[in-house]
């Protein structure tokens, strides 16, 4: 059960390693791209730089320029030079012996993304150098009011000064777009899972932090034809970004969201604003101070706010609480390399992201991995809790099915009962009275006994099982009772329809129907003196219709009985028939039918009406 949370803790500390052992790894390829021996290269160490005005030849604008200058031998030189420059700002011109061969002027827009400013590398044809000393003139101009800045300038054959300047490109150019193709994939993730699980709202906040900074760091993104080169209008989506990641921490770590935090976001507008209409210079000695205190500002309020989750336990508040404070760190960095307070080449708040970006994947790997393990937990569970749920069923069942079986055994033998005493239990006492009397009744006794018989055959038929087919069930009771018809001098005339599987009856419908008939033949041949009986059986719109007809004496007067009345036939009727008839009645009313009773003097004629709908 505490497999999870090992499993959490391993993988947090495991991604914290890692995000120190890449930051670790990032900067040292850094450090080594910008101070690592040159080889061939040999420095511009006797450079000789100083701030002026303007340089006749080389001023490009109105701003001061810093002017350098060297002295260099090209004796010996077999090949053709090249000056490598890489980390100046932000426009460079170089001239040799008077004469310019190359500049190099940075695009600010694109620059936002970058690790390091881009490098320059300008050519010098041997044509224009002399075989003594040669004179190398260098301007550079900071655009936008901003101080020219160059660092340390290399010089040698072009084919060294080349594989140097693809190694700075690699840091400068190729890494970076890296860095923002994973953000981007690391976007994409995050809005799905917030898109999908709306109440994460953390993963919804970071995917839009990671969106602003693609959209300012990606060299897709066009000028869209806004003509200021000087000025980087992508950069003004960084207080954006700072803003949506304290929305972020805000939901991490389960701070209360209130409708003025929607504050947040004004001065990233405010500042977005006033830069659409401001001058270049207005926007470099003011807007970017005001912007980059909105951004410090942001970081440290949601350093602040995860500091609180983590000592309230807030899962995941903790690394990421660490990975800002580092990446703030980083960020104070380059705005004091910005400010010109500390001399440096590189800019690091960039790959200080990348620590940011494992923070996340190891909080969305915490997350699914707690997750998948709380599925688990939760499937074990409920497979236990299932499985002693269908011990339960099953035990239920059991039981169920035992009390059933005893209901139905129960109901069976009252049923039997009952018709062993009403049939054959009455047949055997008469048998029983009339052998004691000794008056030599022997036709009564054998008429009672054959009677007895016919309803244990009965009792007996109703048990088998005609799965539903009643004309089969009565063409087992006309070859039993064909033989009583015959012996009594009289004539079957069957016409027995097909019924299908229409009605459904169980046992107690079957006899009951049985019983019917047989208590109607019973009495057509002790009081009817009939030549000729008819059954027949059809269906009609409501049911099934069972007739049975004979041309005896009949009952001497005509009666409509219903089986839910209970009518009394009248008192001429004997009490052997009187007590059939109650008998056919209460079968009728048991099928939930009508029994309908014509008698003339020409024949009797009962009708039973059997409902569609059986349940029995």
């Amino acid at each position: 059960m505490h497999e999870a949370p090992v499993m959490t803790r391993t993988v947090g500390a495991g991604a914290m390693i890692a995000a120190a052992v890449a930051l670790a790894i990032l900067l040292a390829m850094l450090m080594f791209a910008q101070t690592a021996d040159f080889g061939e290269l040999g420095s511009l160490d006797a450079l000789t730089c100083q701030t002026l005005p303007s340089h006749p030849g080389l001023a490009r604008t109105d701003a001061p320029e810093l002017h350098c200058h060297a002295a260099i031998a090209a004796s010996g030189a077999s090949a053709d030079l090249a000056l490598l420059a890489p980390v100046f700002r932000d426009s460079l011109v170089v001239a040799v012996n008077g004469v310019t061969v190359g500049q190099a002027r940075l695009n600010q827009w694109q620059m936002p993304g970058r690790l390091a400013t881009l490098p320059a590398m300008i050519a010098i044809p041997r044509g224009l150098l002399r075989p003594a000393s040669n004179r190398i003139d260098i301007a550079v101009t900071g655009l936008a009011g901003r101080a020219p800045s160059l660092g340390r300038l290399y010089i040698g054959g072009e084919a060294g000064v080349i594989r140097k300047f693809r190694q700075l490109w690699f840091v400068a150019e190729v890494l970076p777009t890296l860095i923002l193709g994973g953000q981007a994939a690391l976007a994409l993730m995050c809005f799905t899972i917030w898109n999908r699980r709306r109440r994460e709202a953390a993963f919804g906040w970071f995917a839009l932090v990671l969106c602003f900074d693609t959209l300012r760091g990606s060299p897709i993104i066009p000028a869209l034809g806004i003509d200021a080169p000087s000025i980087s209008y992508w950069s003004l989506l960084v207080p954006f970004s700072s803003a949506a990641y304290l929305m972020f921490a805000m939901a991490l770590a389960g701070a209360p969201f209130r409708g003025r935090s929607w504050l947040l976001w004004s001065g990233p507008v405010l500042v977005a604003a006033a830069a659409a209409f401001a001058p270049p210079v207005v926007i470099t000695r003011f807007l970017m101070p005001i912007g980059i205190t909105i951004v410090c500002g942001n970081l440290l309020a949601a350093a602040v706010v995860l500091a609180r989750g983590w000592r309230r336990g807030v899962p995941g508040a903790r690394l990421v609480c660490l990975c800002t404070i580092l990446f703030m760190a980083l960020v104070a960095h380059d705005v004091l390399l910005l400010l010109q307070v500390i001399e440096g080449q590189i800019a690091i708040a960039r790959p200080g992201l990348l620590v940011l970006l494992i923070a996340m994947i190891t909080l969305m790997i915490n997350r699914f991995t707690g997750a998948m393990a709380e599925l688990d937990r939760t499937a074990d569970t409920l497979r236990i809790r299932t499985a002693e749920i269908e011990a339960q069923l099953r035990r239920a069942d059991l039981k169920l099915r035992q009390q059933r079986e005893m209901t139905i055994l129960a109901q069976e033998r009252a049923r039997l009962m009952r018709d062993l005493h009403d049939g054959l239990g009455g047949d055997m006492v008469a048998v029983l009275a009339l052998a004691e009397r000794g008056d030599g009744a022997g036709q009564e006794i054998a008429f009672h006994a054959r009677a007895a018989l016919a309803d244990m055959r009965l009792i007996i038929a109703s048990l088998e099982d005609y799965g539903g087919d009643l004309a089969m069930a009565l063409g087992a009771w006309k070859e039993r009772a064909e033989p009583q018809i015959v012996a009594a001098g009289m004539i079957l005339h069957w016409q027995i329809e097909e019924l299908g599987e229409t009605l459904q009856f169980g046992p107690a419908q079957v006899l009951d129907i049985l019983r019917i008939l047989q208590e109607a033949l019973t009495n057509v041949i002790h009081h009817a003196r009939a030549a000729s009986i008819t059954v027949g059986a059809a269906l009609a719109a409501d049911g099934l219709s069972l007739t049975f007809t004979d041309d005896g004496d009949g009952l001497g007067a005509s009666a409509r009985v219903g089986a839910s009345v209970g009518a009394r036939v009248g008192a001429h009727v004997g009490a052997g028939v009187g007590r059939g008839l109650a008998n056919m009645r209460s079968r009728a009313h048991a099928l939930r039918g009508e029994l309908e009773i014509t008698s003339t003097s020409a024949g009797t004629s009962i009708v039973l009406h059997v409902p569609l709908v059986q349940t029995r």
